[in-house]
């Protein structure tokens, strides 16, 4: 066959495969409407329920969630944009704050998580674990202090250096627990100005210099860890 009469066929086969094409989207529309249409129950539920099966899916509070994966609110966020626009506008499930290693992410994570929990109390809690270093940078450290106001369940590592700055006025504070690392054991007792009125559990570790700037009279539960 010579190249004319190839072109011709070629022509024919396009023409013919187009019409195909055409009569595929034809019968594709009424079907591809129809799925369109369709909502999933679970999206009809009303905004305020899906909320409430959110809060239900993440730990009790003040326990904390994972940063991500199950049992996580990011999670939440990645399965489609109405779950993702529920779960931004539900403070509550931004409210219990892990605190996680390397330090760097809790930079990254700690101020979005503080802004979309909005006003709420909080949960701050440190991973378990035998870390010896810093949890916090100074940027996370400053973000986290100024919404002390909010704090009610706190557990923190600290350097020495950094103790002086829990200070002021935490008025919703119920339980605290201090972690030390690169203490001194010859530094002299602190005596940060501080109001905790709420306070009554209270963890101490490597804390050797305390001084008399905790309520100690209004504690129900102390723990010191040497």
């Amino acid at each position: 066959m010579d190249s004319k009469a190839i072109r011709v066929a070629d022509r024919a086969r396009v023409a013919e495969l187009t019409a195909q094409i055409h009569n595929l989207e034809k019968q594709r529309g009424p079907h591809q409407k129809r799925l369109d249409a369709y909502k999933y129950p679970i999206l009809t539920l009303p905004t305020e329920i899906t909320s409430e099966i959110f809060m239900q899916y993440l730990p009790p509070y003040p326990a904390c969630p994972p940063l991500a994966g199950p049992s996580s609110p990011t999670c939440l966020t990645h399965v489609c944009r109405r779950w993702r626009e529920i779960a931004l506008a539900t403070p509550q499930c931004w409210r219990a704050i892990p605190l996680v290693l390397p330090a760097s992410r809790n930079e990254q994570v700690v101020p979005v998580w503080l802004a979309r929990s909005r006003l709420l109390p909080l949960s701050i809690q440190m991973e378990s674990g035998d870390h010896d270093g810093a949890w916090l940078t100074a940027a996370t450290l400053r973000a986290l202090l100024q919404c002390q106001n909010r704090w009610e369940h706190v557990k923190l590592a600290l350097a020495d250096s950094e103790l002086g700055r829990i200070e002021g006025s935490m008025p919703l504070l119920r339980e605290l627990s201090l972690k030390m690392y690169n203490f001194a054991r010859n530094k002299r007792p602190v005596s940060n100005a501080v109001d905790f009125p709420r306070l009554r559990t209270l963890l101490l570790n490597k804390l050797i210099y305390v001084g008399d700037w905790l309520p100690w009279t209004q504690l129900t539960c102390l723990t010191l860890e040497i």
